[in-house]
């Protein structure tokens, strides 16, 4: 060879346009779906507040499913550019997977947090628990304060038609026997001195009920809506009784006092839209109580001596 002769230059081989639209594409994938799984991290605060729906869906398909889109769709053309070489696949491969790493993302973080509120509930249960164990007793099912002088709840759930309160029993609490409705008896000892507010409010098919000597109070609505309510038997230690005990209790026809007429709140009888119902309730007092007139909160007052036999043998009273 001649010193003075030249070398042929080596051309260096190129990728083909298809393949370079490839790797192109590729990227763009890869670019697409990282923004769109940055965008769904932003949001996380947002997923957790509202998990299953909320302002976050509004960007989350508004934004980031385009993003998601334009990921998917470039993937898939760049792999079918690459004719089946590795060159560019590899790039849209992994675009293509991470495409709908947004929506996974989305599960894992409501997963994580409903999770974190099922632990949340399960710790408040059982400090709950703890709590009612140190400051209440349950007797068959219904919740008294830790004395068990005042019964604070007897269940709904319970399908018992009589129920006897416990000697220890000093007052019926709030809302204490609210709409048990199964119940038809409830025996009050004496010994009980309050009966509060709502206490038997919503016992629909409550008959009958006396109430001991020992009470000197019953709060408003005590019976209210007690719709099966015909006759009740008051004792002599009675002072106060609120406003509408006995409000909505369409049946009632007979309340017997035993001692000396209590202060009375208003609407004691009222029956909502339809009070010609209460209209025959008849009050019946002892002839040596004191403080009766002809009235007592709407409703005629009688001696006891003039109740008729019918309603005689629907009280138990001597």
């Amino acid at each position: 060879m001649r010193l003075n002769e030249v070398l042929p230059s080596i051309q260096k081989k190129g990728y083909s346009p298809r393949t370079t639209a490839s790797i192109v594409l590729g990227a763009i994938s890869i670019i697409s779906a990282s923004m769109a799984l940055m965008m769904t991290f932003a949001l996380r605060d947002q997923i957790k507040e509202v998990s299953g729906g909320g302002g976050w869906v509004f960007v989350f398909g508004f934004v980031v499913f385009p993003l998601m889109l334009i990921s998917f769709i470039t993937s898939i053309i760049g792999i079918c550019l690459s004719s089946g070489t590795l060159k560019g696949k590899g790039l849209n491969l992994s675009g293509l997977m991470l495409t709908f790493s947004p929506i996974l993302m989305v599960f894992i973080i409501m997963e994580v947090e409903n999770r974190r509120k099922e632990t949340i509930m399960e710790i408040e249960n059982r400090r709950k628990e703890t709590f009612n164990e140190q400051n209440y007793s349950y007797v068959d099912g219904v919740k008294f304060n830790k004395e068990k002088n005042e019964l604070i709840k007897y269940s709904k759930t319970k399908k018992h038609t009589n129920y006897t309160i416990p000697n220890s029993v000093t007052s019926i609490g709030e809302g204490a026997f609210y709409g048990c409705s199964s119940l038809t008896n409830i025996t009050i000892p004496d010994g009980v001195t309050s009966i509060r507010h709502t206490a038997f409010a919503g016992c629909e098919n409550l008959t009958i009920i006396t109430i001991p000597d020992s009470v000197t109070t019953i709060e408003n609505l005590a019976f209210q809506s007690s719709k099966s309510l015909m006759s009740v038997t008051i004792g002599n230690g009675i002072i106060r009784i609120g406003e509408g005990v006995f409000q909505n209790c369409g049946n009632l026809k007979t309340v017997i006092f035993h001692g000396d007429a209590p202060k009375v709140g208003k609407n004691t009888f009222s029956n909502w839209g339809s009070a010609s119902k209460v209209a025959t309730v008849t009050i019946y007092r002892k002839p040596e109580a004191k403080g009766w007139v002809d009235t007592w909160a709407g409703r005629p007052v009688k001696l006891i001596s003039e109740k008729p036999q019918e309603v005689e043998s629907m009280t138990n009273n001597p």
